[in-house]
């Protein structure tokens, strides 16, 4: 199945208060621009496409696996990709990137970036993994947040712009890192 959302310029899709339902299916795609913002959920696996807003893209999905392609808040907004019980995963495509002032994103009980690294392109990054995290940064970082469960495991890769890189390595009773 595949989604395509287009509202005139200056308008938004959803809010952050509700959010529009998206309901997915093996194979699902989303595509959606917007002026503003978007706001849209679903409750099972998805491919972001392609979403494209001026000032904020959240999206949530309650199970299975985001697959992302390219998520740009153009004007340099916020970017939020949060998969309640899943994982979040590069769709492979190398010229395919998350992009915005601030991108956060959350998989409480799965890995970030699991296999293929995630792009993306912000000077604030914000991480919530239960598993593994693997990430590549066109920007230099200027805000860097990492936070992880208790009980997770799994290896943290970070790459940004300047020769930033990071990688740790936790067990649940040991973390290192080195830059």
């Amino acid at each position: 199945s595949i989604f395509r959302w287009q509202s005139a310029i200056a308008l938004a899709i959803g809010t952050s208060g509700r959010t529009v339902p998206v309901t997915s299916s093996a194979g699902a795609t989303l595509t959606a621009q917007a002026g503003s913002s978007i706001f849209a959920s679903s409750s099972g696996p998805m491919t972001l496409s392609s979403l494209n807003a001026g000032t904020s893209i959240s999206y949530t999905q309650s199970s299975g696996t985001i697959t992302v392609g390219q998520v740009d808040a153009t004007a340099g907004g916020t970017v939020a990709l949060t998969a309640t019980s899943g994982a979040i995963q590069n769709d492979a495509d190398g010229g395919n990137r998350i992009r915005g002032n601030q991108v956060t994103l959350s998989a409480a009980q799965g890995s970030i970036g699991s296999g293929t690294a995630l792009d993306v392109a912000t000077p604030k990054l914000l991480l919530t993994a239960n598993g593994s995290i693997a990430v590549n940064d066109t920007v230099t970082l200027d805000t860097l947040s990492v936070t992880r469960g208790s009980g997770s495991s799994g290896s943290i890769a970070i790459g940004a712009a300047a020769g930033q890189s990071f990688t740790l390595a936790d067990t649940a009773s040991e973390h290192q890192i080195q830059q």
